[in-house]
């Protein structure tokens, strides 16, 4: 979607309800084979993965196991940097989310779990942390920023200004706008 000028304000807000609904889109899922059927597991809540003969354990964020039945190569093509997850091992793959601390020769999760680092991944794991570590901090950032622009509309009061020029109250809607880079963040009330 794009707009030309002169804006048009319905259709303005229609693009902006768009965007945000597609920001907001539903968690990713991850849908695999089990001995009972299939399973669909939200990657968010992965910790980690790990290799077993020839079926992955996938551990859950609430201490829970679920015995798969995929190739680790598989799952390696789509629990990837890209998703917020590294190959430490070639049995594990964690999720850097769930990463509370690590040693040259292991990471411990925030549930305490010890999954094995090795000694080839090291160097890579290090640069792939800080960097995500990195990223986060910047998306805390875009989130204040957002929340802080919502605040400002609220302070400004903004509202008012539309009101007078006869803009139904039930059409005015609150979006706080971040940007950094070519990353966009859109809040809204």
């Amino acid at each position: 979607n794009y707009l030309l000028k002169p804006v048009n304000e319905s259709r303005m807000f229609d693009v902006l309800e768009n965007f945000r609904k597609e920001y907001q889109k539903k968690d990713e899922y991850f849908t695999a084979k089990t001995q009972t059927g299939f399973i669909k597991i939200k990657m968010k809540d992965i910790e980690y993965l790990e290799a077993q003969n020839k079926t992955v354990i996938v551990h859950l964020n609430n201490s829970t196991t679920i015995e798969i039945r995929e190739l680790f190569s598989k799952c390696e093509n789509i629990f990837s940097i890209d998703n917020g997850f590294f190959k430490c091992h070639r049995s594990y793959i964690v999720n850097m989310e769930y990463v509370e601390q690590f040693t040259k020769s292991q990471i411990i999760t925030y549930n305490k779990e010890n999954i094995p680092i090795s000694r080839n991944n090291y160097v890579a794991f290090k640069e792939v942390y800080f960097e995500h570590m990195f990223n986060a901090k910047k998306e805390k950032k875009l989130d204040e920023t957002v929340e802080n622009a919502l605040k400002q509309i609220k302070e400004k009061k903004y509202d008012t200004e539309l009101l007078k020029a006869g803009v139904k109250k039930e059409c005015i809607r609150h979006y706080g706008f971040a940007f950094e880079g070519k990353k966009v963040l859109i809040g809204g009330e």
